[in-house]
């Protein structure tokens, strides 16, 4: 009997499940015939089809943080740190500041921020740009518990001598399955208390609201992530202050500078 398996998002893993299905075919053959090690094997083979089945490919996240490995960039004098709000722009593009780097990666959160700082610290900013959040209160995370986190991402970027502009999370249309623009208000005024010298708390989601204070649809392609129109508006937002950071060559580490 042919051993069926499922398509994977791998060329290279469906060739190797497509071979071990027809080996177990072609031992399933011998085995019918009545020979105890051909049987045995059969067993072995579906047992590694089956394992392999289900792998799971490589998570986004996984994929994105290889791509930051193979970065040549030594220094980056702005970072941009956030969720697929943040990974799906081309930052250097629309601000027109070609040393800035995007480390946004799509459905991260607060605490996967906080894992992930040294990848951001490795490229010794003048200031990062950061907007985290909407996915944590999207999953019920306490607004207290991810301010704490975000409290400590910009802790650590201040010990790294990071200016750090924290951007208050903007909200969802009001069709958006899940009501939690009220959640999200919340948690932009726990940032809006975070502002100090070193961190300066930027909010304009006055230019993006519409209908009971909810994101413009016409601003949205799907009701949380932003249109070209919506981009725009957030370039806006923050170009005069990127500019103010855009120097070339960056800064030396600060190893070199002590």
């Amino acid at each position: 009997m042919p051993v069926s398996f499922k398509p994977f998002a791998s060329p290279g893993l469906a060739r190797t499940l497509k071979g071990l299905a027809l080996a177990a075919a072609w031992l399933g053959l011998i085995a019918s015939q009545g020979s105890e090690m051909a049987q045995a094997q059969v067993r072995r083979v579906k047992d590694v089809v089956e394992k392999a089945s289900k792998a799971k490919p490589p998570s986004h996240r996984s994929q994105r943080q290889g791509m930051f490995a193979l970065t040549q960039i030594e220094r980056a004098s702005v970072v941009m740190l956030g969720d697929s709000l943040t990974e799906r722009a081309q930052w250097s593009e629309i601000t027109g500041c070609p040393f800035v780097a995007n480390r946004g990666i799509g459905a991260d959160d607060s605490a996967g921020v906080l894992r992930r700082l040294d990848e951001v610290t490795k490229l010794n900013p003048f200031a990062v740009f950061l907007m985290i959040g909407v996915n944590d209160v999207a999953s019920s995370v306490p607004v207290e518990k991810i301010a704490a986190n975000v409290q400590q991402v910009v802790a650590q970027l201040n010990e790294a001598d990071v200016k750090v502009y924290l951007t208050a999370v903007l909200p969802v249309t009001q069709g958006y399955r899940r009501k939690i623009n009220p959640k999200i208000n919340e948690l932009n005024v726990l940032y809006a208390r975070m502002q100090s010298d070193r961190v300066k708390f930027i909010d304009f989601t006055r230019d993006v609201v519409g209908e009971e204070g909810a994101l413009a649809d016409t601003l949205s392609i799907d009701g949380i992530h932003l249109s070209p129109e919506g981009y725009r508006i957030w370039r806006d937002a923050i170009t005069p202050l990127v500019s103010e950071h855009c120097v070339n060559p960056p800064r030396p580490t600060k190893a070199a500078r002590t």
